[in-house]
């Protein structure tokens, strides 16, 4: 193609010395020698033939060559710009690729701009060694052998290649300058403020402003669409000259209105190229083209505030045709003690006194004003009436014009049990003056007959209303709960103990002091004398403030023998008698009333004989008792003891001539158990040996007015054994085992208790074994050979304790198993007697 571009300059065969033909490759100035052209072979003709229609094709108007050597930058017919592609529409074009301009948005006839970034391809038509390939610098030029540093970004393909051609031309007759892009650059763009993801992004060449929102994640929220600023380049002051304003709401959200603004929104503000974006290179106003290094900054929206007494106070953007009305239902409307008649709005800085309550009836109103960012509504709290004190429900209380004291107590519930309706004090909000009200009708209490008049004093908002409480009576000493009352008025000493649960039984009725509240010294009241009239101690009336004590009487502790021990207090004037009355009195016959003892701490005791003491009721017989002291009554020494199977095992009193059948009898008599023979009596000489008698009682109940009746001592112990008197029965009956013997027991009757009989028993053999001993057996014939008993009393022998009865199997009696018998009845005799 070089060649053919040579022939059809310069014509084939001819020689010129200005040019040199590319022919060869080389410049073919040879030294001493005319340019001659080199004739052409039949496939060199072919060549050259084929290499014109080529390079024909390539120079057509409109193509793609065409377009690249002469500058245009004419994008192709039926290529669409996409001027809503994301940032993932050009990831394959970020590192920058051979494609054409229009491919990445730029409008269709519109020319592109080089800047910083794209590479270039550059040569000198006819001289192959002026072939170049270069990138604009960040400061915009380029640089070549010959003509140096050329100033590219700004211009287009065409504008360079013209300065190309002037500034080979010093160096070259006439030369034609080729420059193609084959290279494109990429935006390096950022997006702040109100986006979805802020930072730096790259964008591919006619990237628009629509372009960079969608590759931050689009707009947050709370951006302020309408008041967005676009700086140009390497400006970093947003909002200054080289800014411009821009809506994106209109751009992207399609809102009519100036310029691409909304309605509402402020009016576009041209930067230095009016029409164009920051660049100057063109587009739609309302998404311009973007340039490398420009900035889009989107502001937020300032909030505006509801506050006070609404439900949810807090910020809330407003919307573009939001009013009052509006942001105070974004706030969850008015407080219950909201005071909607004296809002208060600020707009820009003015405020302005609102009446809800109008603005809620007649919403069209112009008062119901538009909100804008940063506006505030304020509602106050109503003016209420503050009830504290001794009330059911203390708080703060809205109560309509013209209410009353009466009205204010009866929203706080009314008054307390211990309210003291005749101190209220009513503080008046205007002036801070204080006044005191006695609320206490006729009958002394609220609300009793006889309405009181300042209950129908008026109150106004803010006013407080306290109710003191009641002055306590104060309870202390032997009661059941001591603390502070407060009583209602006409209260008594009465009311005071009740409420304090009573007097304990350590109290002393007889001491109690009562001491005024004014002073003085304090009465003492006697409250054991019982009422008459009205007129006692325990009906004196007691004021708020007095004091009730209630004293602890004389503690004394009774021992010994009497009939309640323990502790017991004294009132005044109680003595022995009345301590002895409270203990249940003397044991009858086994205190020893004249060795008694008082027994007083850190001091030796102090005989007294209660016996005279008891004989002289209302003397002052005996010692004085103090709190602390003790009584001790010993029990009598005349006095003897019945141990053992007696009836009433116990101590008895020794009366004079009694003898051993009268402690017998003392102590209930003898146990059918009991072993008369074995019976003893312990006594007590003048040394410390104790002296055991034997006695005989059987003898002795034989004949009671023998010596062997024994006249008592002192301190005598009668011990009356249990004897062991069982009878054994074994063999044939339902219930084997040993029985206890009864006076009189036969052999049926021994029979009976082991249960009777089996079928198999030979009543006709039946052994007794006296006393156990095998050598004394003897035969009882119940049944007289028929095994049938006959009913006579001489066939049902007596038994006595210690025998053994053996009833063997009928028909077949085994004299070998009566030998084991016999063993058996041994064991058997000796469990009984114990041996």
């Amino acid at each position: 193609m070089s060649l053919f571009h040579g022939c059809l300059r310069r014509g084939c065969g001819q020689a010129r010395q200005s040019e040199d033909p590319p022919a060869s490759g080389a410049r073919g100035r040879a030294s001493g020698q005319g340019r001659g052209a080199p004739a052409l072979t039949l496939l060199g003709l072919l060549v050259v033939f084929l290499s014109f229609w080529y390079g024909s094709a390539a120079l057509m108007p409109g193509s793609a060559a065409q377009a690249a050597d002469s500058g245009g930058a004419k994008a192709p017919a039926g290529v669409a710009a996409p001027s809503n592609a994301g940032p993932a529409a050009y990831g394959n074009l970020a590192g920058g690729g051979s494609q054409s301009p229009a491919a990445w948005g730029t409008p269709a006839g519109q020319a592109y701009l080089l800047g910083p970034g794209d590479a270039l391809a550059i040569s000198v038509w006819g001289y192959p060694e002026l072939n170049w390939t270069v990138t604009v610098r960040p400061d915009g030029l380029i640089s070549l052998p010959l003509v140096g540093d050329v100033a590219a970004a700004g211009k287009s393909v065409g504008q360079l290649r013209s300065a190309l051609t002037v500034a080979f031309s010093k160096h070259f007759p006439k030369p034609e300058v080729s420059v193609m892009v084959v290279g494109f650059r990429t935006l390096h763009v950022q997006a702040l403020g109100a986006v979805v993801r802020p930072g730096i992004y790259e964008l591919p060449p006619a990237a628009t402003l629509k372009d960079l929102v969608a590759a931050a994640g689009g707009a947050a929220p709370d951006a302020d669409l309408t008041r967005a600023t676009l700086t140009q380049g390497t400006g970093l002051a947003l909002g200054t000259a080289q800014g411009r304003r821009v809506d994106l709401r209109a751009l992207l959200e399609g809102a009519p209105g100036q310029n691409g603004s909304g309605q509402n929104g402020p009016e576009s503000q041209p930067g230095p190229t009016e029409g164009a974006g920051p660049g100057g290179q063109g587009g739609n106003s309302a998404n311009p083209i973007l340039q490398d290094g420009d900035t889009l900054y989107i502001p937020r929206l300032v909030p505006a505030l509801a506050l006070g007494q609404v439900q949810a106070p807090g910020a809330y953007l407003p919307s573009p045709d939001d009013r009052i009305l509006d942001l105070l239902a974004k706030s969850g409307g008015l407080a219950p003690d909201a005071d909607p008649a004296h809002a208060a709005f600020t707009h820009l800085g003015r405020t302005v006194a609102v009446d809800l309550a109008k603005l809620q009836e007649n919403p069209q109103s112009a008062e119901n004003l538009p909100v804008a960012p940063g506006d505030k509504l304020f509602v106050p709290k109503a003016a209420l009436v503050l009830v504290l004190g001794q009330v059911n429900r203390a708080g703060s209380y809205q109560l309509p014009p013209g209410a009353t004291v009466a009205d204010a107590l009866a929203a706080a519930g009314g008054l307390s049990a211990s309210a003291d309706p005749t101190g209220v004090v009513l503080t008046r909000a205007a002036d801070g003056q204080a006044q005191t009200l006695n609320l206490a009708g006729p009958g002394g209490s609220a609300g009793s007959a006889g309405r009181a008049p300042d209950l129908d004093v008026p109150v106004q908002g803010g006013d407080r209303l306290w109710v003191p409480q009641i002055q306590p009576v104060v309870v202390l000493g032997q009661v059941a709960r001591a603390g502070s009352y407060p009583l209602p008025p006409g209260a008594t000493v009465a009311d005071a103990l009740a409420a304090a649960g009573g007097m304990t039984a350590a109290a002393d009725p007889t001491q109690v002091a009562l001491t005024p509240a004014s002073g003085g010294s304090p009465q003492i009241l006697d409250l054991s004398a019982p009422a008459s009239g009205g007129s006692t101690a325990i009906n004196r009336p007691v004021h708020p403030g007095d004091r009730l004590f209630v004293p602890e009487g004389r503690r004394v502790t009774v021992l010994g023998a009497v009939q309640s021990p323990g502790v017991f207090y004294l009132r005044a004037g109680d003595g022995i008698p009345e301590l002895l009355a409270m203990a249940g009195g003397p044991k009858t016959g086994e205190a020893d009333l004249r060795a008694a003892e008082i027994r007083r701490p850190g001091q030796p005791a102090q005989p007294v004989d209660l016996q005279a003491v008891l004989s002289h009721p209302g003397q002052a017989v005996g010692p004085d008792l103090v709190s602390g002291d003790g009584l001790y009554v010993p029990p009598s020494r005349n006095r003897v003891l019945a141990l053992g199977s007696v009836n009433r095992p116990g101590s008895f009193p020794l009366q004079e001539g009694d003898r051993l059948l009268d402690l017998v009898a003392a102590a209930g008599g003898l146990k059918d158990t009991a072993d008369l023979a074995a019976a003893k009596l312990q006594r007590t000489g003048p040394g410390p040996q104790v002296q055991t008698l034997p006695v005989r009682l059987d003898q002795v109940m034989a004949n009671p007015d023998s010596s062997l009746n024994l006249p008592l001592q002192p301190g005598d112990t009668l011990v009356v054994p249990e004897a062991r008197m069982q009878v054994a029965v074994m063999g044939q009956v339902r219930a084997p085992g040993s029985y206890p013997y009864r006076p009189g027991d036969r052999l049926l009757d021994v029979l009976a208790r082991a249960g009777g009989t089996t079928d198999k028993a030979a009543l006709d053999q039946i052994r007794i074994y006296q006393g156990g001993n095998v050598q004394g057996a003897r035969t009882a014939d119940l049944g007289q050979g028929d095994l049938r008993f006959s009913g006579q009393v001489t066939e049902n022998p007596e038994l006595a304790p210690g025998d053994v009865v053996v009833v063997p199997e009928k028909w077949q009696v085994d004299w070998a198993q009566v030998v084991t018998y016999l063993t058996v009845i041994k064991l058997a005799r000796d469990l009984i007697l114990g041996r």
